[in-house]
């Protein structure tokens, strides 16, 4: 075929009751969700796709995390996350239009630029404000798993 590397969507346990069909409201950063196999099955992957010469990338969020997460129900600090108050109180979710072009385009209109920028993706996925030690264990994850 041709490639040179393979970059799933997150593979990292994404078990939201409702949509979460993208991967990135993750409810459990340590295990793999079980509808792609097992830690063992992606170390299977990584060394195969190694030993042909094809790179593996982890996709993994570490800003965010689902609402379904087990963080959600014990924050540790009142501001632990960025909410939208609006939202919290039943108003209108404010989301990105995803023109991520307004970003790098000089003449892009103000509306544009705040549109993007001022947004969230969707509801479910909630901005995390403290994550070192999760940058931290992405890294032993991304050598330890390839």
């Amino acid at each position: 075929m041709g490639f040179t590397a393979i970059w799933p969507c997150p593979l990292l346990t994404n078990d939201m009751a409702n949509s979460s069909y993208h991967g990135y409201a993750m409810t459990d950063f340590y295990q793999i969700d079980p509808r792609f196999g097992t830690l063992d099955d992606y170390r299977e992957l990584a060394d195969k796709s190694r030993a042909r010469g094809i790179k593996l990338i982890m996709d993994q969020v570490a800003n965010h995390c689902g609402s379904g997460h087990w963080w959600m129900k014990d924050l540790p600090f009142k501001d632990w996350l960025n909410y939208q108050e609006n939202f919290e109180n039943g108003g209108e979710l404010k989301t990105s239009n995803h023109r991520r072009t307004s970003n790098q385009d000089i003449y892009a209109s103000k509306i544009d630029k705040e549109e993007m920028t001022n947004g969230w993706f969707v509801s479910l996925c909630q901005i995390l404000i403290s994550v070192i030690h999760l940058w931290q264990n992405t890294l032993f994850k991304i050598v330890f798993g390839g």
